[in-house]
């Protein structure tokens, strides 16, 4: 992903604990997951912006946050972003639908906080393993 934001002369921004909780998931669908997040981030943030991706887990759940500071949606596109084949920047408009399909497969759930001119912020999140 860098090398895209490179092209774009974006940066990306990484914070995240160097000790998390282990959770059992499926790799390669959470690496599909975080990617469309940050794809769709780049996609979002302006020339020279920069991409924020932000790892860490609460009392309930590990949560992979991803925030642009692009355009924002509006009230009606936040509420088709999830849907299939609605795409507000030329792509497929499948890349969210497959985010929340990953994530409700593993027991989570991906949220969007968004504000019109002020970029958005996606949070992707895991249930932590109850011991």
């Amino acid at each position: 992903m860098r090398r895209l934001a490179e092209q774009r002369e974006q940066q990306i921004a990484l914070d995240y604990p160097r000790m998390m909780d282990l959770v059992e998931i499926d790799a390669p669908l959470v690496r599909q997951a975080v990617t469309n997040l940050v794809q769709n981030a780049i996609r979002h943030t302006s020339t020279g912006g920069i991409v924020t991706l932000r790892a860490f887990q609460n009392e309930h759940e590990i949560v992979v946050a991803v925030w642009d500071d692009g355009a924002g949606m509006s009230p009606t596109e936040r509420k088709r972003a999830f849907q299939q084949f609605v795409s507000h920047s030329g792509g497929t408009g499948l890349g969210l639908t497959i985010v929340e399909t990953i994530a409700r497969l593993h027991g989570g759930d991906v949220k969007v906080d968004t504000t019109l001119g002020k970029g958005a912020a996606f949070l992707f999140t895991l249930p932590r393993q109850t011991t």
